[in-house]
């Protein structure tokens, strides 16, 4: 699927690399953080998140997945490395702000 500008509808609309770049529209020049592109996360980060913004527990999001608190915990370490968030507040602030979860 070819994405689209969402300011000039341009078809031109490319990734300037890596998860802490930028996509820009070679059309009008318009430029939004990667962070707005969910596919950077996996499902499973994915899941975590939504755990995350409910409250829960590493252990308890373990328990809901069914995976260990530590693989948990290497889930959590990686979607804030990848999302540059330092805190589970910060995380899903960002998130929500940049529209990648509701």
């Amino acid at each position: 699927m070819i994405e689209k500008c969402p300011k000039c509808q341009s078809p031109k609309y490319f990734s300037s690399g890596g998860y802490r770049g930028s996509v820009i529209c070679q059309g009008c020049g318009h430029k939004e953080p990667t962070l707005k592109k969910a596919e950077t996360l996996s499902l499973r980060e994915v899941e975590c998140i939504d755990l995350v913004k409910l409250g829960y527990s590493n252990k308890r999001i373990g328990h809901e997945l069914g995976i260990s608190e530590q693989t948990v915990k290497n889930y959590i370490t990686t979607i804030f490395r990848k999302t540059d968030t330092l805190d589970r507040a910060h995380l899903v602030y960002t998130l929500l702000k940049g529209g990648v979860i509701e």
